[in-house]
């Protein structure tokens, strides 16, 4: 068994009652005191219960220097616009399957740890 300790830079033990995982960088995990841990890259902290909730969110975004140069948008930089995020059902990138092996899906996979 591996030494675990609470000091900085050692390995440390965290146990969590269930995790669903979604995307790349997407994925809600609980712990058993009902703590919930919430990941959405791109998603500000304060919309990421939202955003797992109903798929969907709305957030302010500045206008980067190349989307301005390009003017499609007819925006200036750093001109803050309104941005909908929602979950992709096109990601085709590769996953983990519940045996651990590699394949390509775009289902989500939610694992039910312990005795819960």
């Amino acid at each position: 068994m591996l030494p675990v300790s609470t000091t900085l830079g050692e390995l440390s033990f965290n146990a969590y009652r269930t995790g669903h995982f979604f995307n790349a960088k997407s994925y809600m995990i609980e712990s058993y005191g009902d703590e919930k841990k919430l990941k959405q890259k791109g998603v500000q902290k304060m919309k990421r219960e939202e955003f797992f909730n109903t798929g969907k969110t709305t957030q302010k975004k500045p206008i980067r220097l190349r989307a301005a140069l390009k003017g499609v948008q007819g925006h200036k930089v750093n001109e803050w616009i309104e941005q909908e995020y929602g979950l992709k059902t096109n990601y085709r990138k590769r996953e983990i399957a519940e045996d651990f092996g590699d394949f390509q899906s775009t289902r989500a996979i939610s694992l039910h740890l312990g005795n819960s």
